[in-house]
């Protein structure tokens, strides 16, 4: 006689492989590559259940309301080139990273004041020196700021988000041509947290079309880079 669990296991076996045309919608080799999802080794269905874990749902169609459509509506928005899949991914794991930051809880004075101590840090070093220190201080503010490279398909300097009402999320890419360019994204970003509320989604991309929100932003970045800071190479 079947077991009721073993039947369930497989009609859920079933259903997951007849969903496995999203995982072309998604940067599956980059998420391997990176270490976000394991590589599952040809089983369709086997990975398939591995991205949805990573996503955190329980199927294609959760998934499509929970990331697919919101970054596809930003993706016309912005007006640039970018796989919704690639940026959903992206996103998704600057909010795994996130969740293993202890942040207190947002303090918008607090904030202001990292950024001012972090303009006294010099412009030479790569970022992967001064990140962990970084993240500590904006930590301490209620900002957890991630790292992560981004995959084909998501040309994203950085984003932010509202994890919830008294938590951040400031995510930053690996890939800039200079320190100044990091510089000016991180506090770019910032700027978002600081004058846009805590309900819309910033994401930030070469190829932008530029709305009151993101003039604002430019120029508070632009103030603070003006700022003196430190030259030591």
């Amino acid at each position: 006689m079947r077991s009721i669990g073993s039947s369930w296991r497989r009609a859920e076996q079933a259903a997951f492989k007849q969903e496995s045309k999203w995982l072309a919608e998604l940067p599956l080799l980059d998420m391997v590559r990176f270490g976000w999802v394991n590589d599952c080794h040809g089983s369709e269905a086997a990975q398939v259940a591995e991205c949805l874990g990573f996503f955190g749902v329980a199927s294609v169609p959760a998934w499509r309301e929970r990331y697919g459509a919101p970054v596809a509506a930003l993706s016309m928005l912005r007006g640039d080139h970018m796989q919704p899949g690639a940026v959903a991914a992206w996103l998704r794991q600057g909010e795994r990273r996130a969740a293993t930051i202890e942040c207190t809880p947002f303090d918008r004075k607090a904030f202001v004041q990292v950024l001012k101590k972090l303009r006294a840090f010099p412009l030479g070093p790569a970022p992967e020196v001064f990140v962990p220190q970084m993240t500590d201080l904006c930590a301490a503010a209620g900002v957890a700021v991630v790292w992560e490279p981004t995959p084909q398909g998501c040309p994203a300097r950085g984003a932010v988000q509202w994890l919830t009402p008294d938590r951040a999320l400031l995510m930053l890419g690996v890939s800039y041509t200079s320190s100044a360019q990091f510089w000016y994204t991180f506090y770019h970003e910032a700027a978002h947290l600081l004058l846009h509320g805590k309900r819309a989604m910033f994401l930030e991309v070469e190829d932008r079309i530029d709305s009151a929100a993101e003039v604002e932003a430019d120029a508070y970045a632009r103030r603070f880079l003006r700022e003196p800071r430190s030259q030591a190479r």
